[in-house]
């Protein structure tokens, strides 16, 4: 946490204060991807014929 602080620090003292959180902004619109733990349910789904995003905990 200290670390992250420290590096924002330095980000905001060189000027980049504006871009600091760019990257949120750029993962926004590219939607769910593979990689999240999230889309692990709406991959599987088709294959156990449940509904999108219904694991057996909720459905």
């Amino acid at each position: 946490m200290i670390v992250s602080a420290l590096t924002l620090g330095g980000v905001v003292l060189a000027g980049g204060a504006a871009k600091a959180f760019g990257f949120i902004g750029d993962q926004t619109s590219r939607g769910l991807q593979v990689e999240a733990p999230v889309s692990t349910s709406y991959l599987w789904a088709p294959w156990d014929r449940a509904p999108s995003g219904c694991t057996t905990a909720t459905c």
